[in-house]
């Protein structure tokens, strides 16, 4: 007999991974409603196997070697209607998808973007939320191109301090999650989200206050670190924040870019992260923004990027 060939072999060990009702989920999700050319749950795997890294028209050429004729068009609709079967066995297979509540849960948010083989653009868009407390997934989305990066599309509770990139520079929904007592940690884009000069102890922002010049202050920094504290305006309203700075080592410093400005090629040799806090005394917040800062200054690690 013919050695199986690796993707074969490949193939049968995938199918050892999925839960055991996995066929029994393909009907009730109605991925699989009745057997012709696609005979049973696992040859549709099999066509979606195969179809993760070949265009369409070539998936069709491959089954119909493997099975009967199977157009193009007939693939790409089996594949539709997979959706809501493959979104239900990911949330089966991965760690918990929603964590226990507590009073306290430190969540990374990150999302990609995926691109099939041949396409012109952003095919699906994945948003994860990672517990690091528990080490699991809180939270796991996938959407189509129109699913913008947001805050405001996870599940948040009082008391989470939340990690973010800087395709989360949004004051707006920052400030309504404040609201909430979900605090946010954000890598600063200066340019995204402007920030406002705070005296210590102002409880009410005033409509003249100036807006941070963020490298004009950290040219005049004599220390490494630094702290300001500031507002953070958005389109309904306004709240208090705290500007953290760390300076970088010199080999972690890097060009900001095409033909950057002066402030720009400035602002590459710090760490800005801006926390939005009601409360700024609470040890717990200053430490953890103290150990983000010292995982950002640690080479090789991009915890907020």
């Amino acid at each position: 007999m013919p050695a199986p060939k690796l993707a074969e072999v490949a193939f049968e060990e995938f199918l050892k991974e999925l839960p055991a009702d996995y066929a029994e989920q393909a009907r009730e999700f109605k991925a699989f409603t009745r057997s012709r050319k696609v005979r049973t749950p696992a040859d549709l795997l099999q066509l979606l196997y195969c179809g993760l890294d070949q265009a369409l028209r070539t998936t069709a050429g491959t089954f119909t070697l493997w099975q009967e004729r199977l157009t193009d068009t007939a693939i790409h609709q089996r594949l539709i209607a997979c959706a809501p079967w493959l979104k239900a066995l990911l949330h089966s297979m991965l760690p918990a998808a929603v964590t226990a509540l507590t009073s306290f849960r430190l969540l990374v948010v990150d999302g990609s973007s995926l691109q099939g083989p041949g396409a012109k653009g952003t095919d699906y868009r994945v948003h994860l939320v990672l517990d690091l407390t528990n080490l699991t997934l809180h939270v796991v989305q996938v959407t189509g191109v129109e699913g913008a990066e947001s805050l405001a599309r996870y599940p948040w509770q009082a008391g989470d301090i939340v990690l973010a990139d800087r395709g989360d520079n949004q004051p707006q929904v920052i400030l309504e999650l404040s609201a909430r007592q979900v605090w946010v940690v954000v890598r600063l884009m200066p340019t995204a989200m402007p920030l406002y000069r705070r005296e210590m102890g102002e409880e009410q922002r005033d409509p003249a206050a100036a807006r941070l010049d963020l490298a004009a202050h950290l040219r005049a920094a004599t220390g490494d670190t630094v702290t300001v504290p500031v507002w953070l305006r958005g389109q309904q309203t306004s709240g208090p924040g705290w500007l953290h700075a760390v300076r970088l080592p010199p080999r972690r410093v890097s060009a900001a870019g095409r033909s950057p400005s002066a402030a720009a090629l400035f602002l590459t040799g710090w760490i800005c992260l801006e926390m939005m806090t009601e409360r700024p005394r609470r040890r717990r917040l200053q430490t953890l923004t103290a150990t983000v800062i010292a995982l950002l200054s640690t080479p090789g690690n991009q915890l907020v990027t």
